[in-house]
Parts: structure tokens; sequence; C-alpha cells
């Protein structure tokens, strides 16, 4: 695992490379300060030179026997890509002593700011909010970031195309805070290159193991599940039940959509809206029947959906309404996966003959050997396939279940995939990402999901008026929302990242929400909010990287693809 430090270019750096590491004095061991595992092969010529510096260490990082190394590579006038892929260099040399641990890098915001801006070091499955700094208020140089090796792929710099095997996410907490789901030792058996994604270890990507044939990285895991099939560990998403009586009220007051005309056995995307009209999260509403119902949220939102869920009780029980419901997180018991990808259907058959025939949005509960599963026929990455939640204890052997075809001599159908993959699938899907097109300061008319929005769900006999609905009725009347979710392709193969400005001319039209260059199509997409005179396909605008360098792209339909 490793990162990197850069300057502004007009100036000297004042970055500095710290990899740290620590281990009981003479105990002759290498362990990651801070997230207690042990390293492989650490160099011991490097280690005294590193230990000569402990004293310098800041008082949070210093601990038993740790060990520090600043590399002046970083004390010099950064001059664009090549002072950047000099400072690669340097910390590609650390990578295979130090693949299971942490490169910190700590330097000024403006120095990320410029990083940034450096689309060429970025994996081509890139994600669009890789680079941002962690922001650590207390911590004394204000900002801390981590990076984290991952796929490898070939990126071109200084004119020179090398193999850079890193991507990049953030992440703030050592593994040992972190919550584990139920499959964490299975993906550490099979590969897993595992991060800190909202306070829970999960896979950005995988190392694939001989009996998937070996292979693996985002840019692989993607591909195999446009071509046949990938599974995905989504235990962090939020799972809470909501049952009794008047449960149904309780969902009305709640999400954006009628919940009075769902059927048994369906699930119902939708938005929770806050009293503005922003988006406080999506998600799914699974009906059982009219008393019991299950919320699927954001693993980042868990704790705000129940919190907003509890005071819509509270209010509805002053009023003598929903004192009878009752809500009940079930997150840490259960597991759920995705199974995704065109060849899972023909899979699942060969196991069960009723979920193949399930329509979109559509679930059952099954009973299988001695686990109970309920399965539905959602997803996340514009593929067919199924989402299955199952009893924490038993995850495990269904997933030797599910992937028994593996084999070192076969093409497995379906093969373990991590979260790179899965947000590079969703933003060729077109589907939006809480944080990035959906936020609680965007108004929920400019996401373009109309279709989950009721604005007259209160006029029905059974109607409740949703939180929010009052204030997008108010900017329907008012002549719409201001700016639209928009496609854009890019030319070149730069990526754009989360906040830049999309321009027409001289003018600020919008921002990016999300962006990567797509496995699938080859070219560089993203997401952006733009003013609704340039929201129509085909129209050209720019988008500003910083430093009056603009690319050129043209607005399109959203999805960029969509499953055969």
């Amino acid at each position: 695992m490793w990162g990197w430090g850069c300057g502004e270019p007009e100036r000297r750096s004042h970055c500095a490379t710290n990899l740290v590491f620590g281990g009981a004095p003479g105990s002759g061991q290498r362990f990651l300060h801070g997230g207690g595992r042990q390293l492989d092969d650490v160099d011991v010529a490097l280690a005294k030179r590193q230990q000569n510096h402990a004293p310098r260490m800041p008082h949070h990082n210093r601990g038993p026997g740790a060990l520090h190394m600043r590399k002046d590579t970083f004390h010099r006038p950064m001059r664009g890509l090549r002072a950047i892929d000099e400072s690669a260099q340097v910390l590609v040399q650390f990578h295979k002593s130090i693949r299971n641990g942490l490169a910190r890098v700590k330097c000024k915001a403006p120095c990320f700011e410029h990083l940034c801006r450096c689309a060429d070091l970025m994996p081509q499955a890139g994600i669009a909010r890789a680079l941002q700094p962690g922001i650590d208020r207390e911590h004394p140089h204000g900002v801390r970031f981590y990076g984290l090796r991952g796929a490898g792929c070939s990126r071109t710099l200084s004119g020179r195309t090398r193999k850079i095997k890193g991507t990049v996410m953030t992440t703030t907490a050592p593994e040992s805070q972190l919550t584990h789901s139920p499959l964490h030792e299975w993906h550490v058996q099979h590969g897993a290159r595992m991060v800190d994604f909202v306070g829970w270890a999960l896979p950005i990507c995988y190392d694939w193991p001989e009996t998937f044939g070996g292979g693996g990285g985002i840019i692989e895991e993607h591909k195999q599940v446009r071509a046949s099939g990938g599974v995905f560990d989504v235990s962090h998403m939020g799972r809470i039940d909501v049952k009794g009586r008047h449960a149904r009220r309780l969902l009305e007051r709640m999400v954006s959509r009628r919940i009075s005309d769902m059927t048994e056995g369906q699930c119902r995307y939708a938005l929770v809206l806050n009293e503005r009209g922003g988006v406080r999260d999506d998600v799914l509403v699974y009906r059982f029947d009219d008393s019991e119902f299950m919320v699927v949220c954001n693993g980042a939102n868990r704790e705000k959906i129940l919190a907003h869920t509890d005071a819509i009780k509270a209010q509805g029980t002053a009023n003598g309404a929903l004192d009878a419901c009752k809500i009940h997180d079930k997150t840490r018991d259960t597991a759920m996966v995705a199974v995704q990808g065109p060849k899972v259907m023909d899979l699942i058959a060969k196991v069960s003959s009723e979920v193949p025939t399930l329509k979109r949005y559509r679930f059952v509960e099954k009973n299988m050997l001695i686990m109970k599963l309920l399965v539905s026929r959602t997803g996340y990455t514009g593929e067919n396939g199924v989402e299955v939640i199952l009893p924490a204890k038993v995850v495990s052997m269904a997933m030797k279940m599910l992937l028994k075809d593996a084999g070192p001599d076969t093409n497995a159908i379906v093969k373990p995939c991590g979260l790179g993959a899965r947000d590079t699938l969703r933003l060729e899907a077109g589907m939006p990402l809480y944080g990035h097109e959906l936020d609680e300061d965007t108004d929920a008319l400019a996401s373009g999901l109309n279709f989950a929005i009721t604005l007259d769900k209160d006029q029905d006999e059974r109607g409740e008026d949703a939180i929010g609905l009052a204030a997008l009725r108010s900017i329907q009347q008012a002549g719409g929302p201001k700016q639209h979710l928009v496609g854009l392709i890019l030319e070149g193969k730069r990526t754009a990242r989360q906040g830049m400005a999309v321009r027409a001319g001289d003018k600020t039209i919008g921002r990016i929400t999300s962006g990567c260059l797509s496995p699938t199509l080859g070219q560089s997409i993203a997401m952006a909010y733009v003013d609704v005179a340039h929201a129509t396909p085909n129209e050209t605008v720019q988008v500003d990287f910083g430093r009056d360098r603009t690319i050129e792209a043209t607005t399109t339909a959203l999805p960029f693809y969509k499953s055969t």
C-alpha cells in the first residue's frame, strides 16, 4: 500500500511522506503502527535508518519501537507529472514489503488540490473521491491522507507507460477499530485488499487465488461482471425492520414514494427527504404485509436513518397514531451479498426454479438446508442479478455453495468483486450515489429520479404526505429545479473528479459529481449537475481541471451503458 505526496509547482513543497512502522524493541518483528499487522520482508537497513528519526514523530504516532522515515524527495520544487512520477517511484519500491500496511501522506490541502488535478496518476477505473483527503481537525497537520494499493493498471507518466500497482481510497481508522462483515475471513482467504469504508473493513478489489484462475483488480472485476458474474459483500448496507400496526403509515410519512399500493413480496426504490426537499438517503422498501416492512439504506447513513425513523415514530406516538410500531436494526445479525451479471440467473436456476422467474423489484423468502434467505431481484450494477440477505452465521457456507463451480481449470461463472468495480459499474449504469449525486442540499427533482417521487401521494384514500414533498411541490410550481443531472463524455482519458466546475465558455454552469474511465466503453465518463439550459443531450461544455486546463465534454442522456 502506498500513496503520493506533492507540492505546488511554483514553490518548494512543505509535504513529507511518513511511512510509520512499529514493533516491540528487540522482538525482530515489524508492525504497522496503529494497524497491528505484521509486515513481510521489511528491509533491515531501511528500518535502522527510520529508527534514527523516531524522536521526531508527533505524539499521536509514538509507540513502542515506533519507526519513522521522512523522504527528502518531497522537499524539492514539484513540477507537475514529472515530479509526481519521481515521488511515485520512491514509494513503488516499498510496495512489496508493506503490501498489507499503510503509507501515510501528510500535507496541506492546496497540495492535495494540485495532486487531484493530475488525473494521469489515477487507475483507469479511478473512483471519483479517491484522492480527496480525509480531514482530521485534531491532527496537527490538519490533513491526513491514506493511500491503498489496489488493482494494477497502466498509466502514462512523463511520457512513459509503466505498471502502477495502485488505486487510492481514503481511510481514517486502523483495522482494529473497523466493523468486520460476517465474510471478513472469507475475503482475506480469497485475496481481498481491504479498506475502511464508512467504518467497515471491506474489499476494494481482489488478487484472485488460483481457484479462480488468478488475476483480479478493479478493471478485471468490472469486466467479469459485465461478461459473466460477480459477487459483492454489501453487508454494510443498513437493514431495518419496521413492524406493527401503522407501520405502513410511518413509512408513508418517511419516504417519497407511495407505499399503500405495494403488494406482498414487492420492493420499491424511494428517497428519504428532509424538509427542504433534499435527500437524506435513497432506500429500498420491502413489503411483507401491511404491518411488516424492511428498509435497506446506505451504510454511511444507517444511524441517521434510524434516528429519523425514531423521530417520526415519536411524533406520531404523541398524536396516538404510531405507538404500536417497532423498529429493529438487524444489520449486525445478518449479511447481504449481491450476485450480479448476465450469467447469474443460469447459475441460480440450478438450485431454484422460483428465483429466476421473479420480476424486477420482487423478492421471495427461501428455506435452503438450515438457511432462511431473502432473495430480491435488485442490484446496483446495471446487470441482471439478485441481492441476498441471510443470517450472518451461515453466510460463509452459502458462499461456498454459490462458488462451487470455481476451479483452477474452469472459467468460474461468478468471482468475488470489490467496491471499486461496484462504483465503476454503477456509474456506467447512471445510478446515483449518496454523497455524490444525492445530498441534503440538492433538491430531489434535480436528480431526475422522478419515478421515485410521488408528489400527490396524500391525495388517495390511504394517502399520507411525506416529509419534504411540500418543498418539492413548491419547487415544481416555481418552474422546476434550476439544474439537472446529466451524463458527460469527456475527450481523452483524463478522469473528472467530484467538485470540478463545468463551464460553457466563461460561465460556470455546473459541477461534477462522479467520474471514471469506463472499462466497458473505453471513454472518460462523468455525471454532473448543470444549468437546465445546458442539460439537453449533445451540448458541448468544458470541464475545468484547474490551472487554466480544461477538457471538452459532450452532454448525454443517462445511463451510459444498458445491458441487453
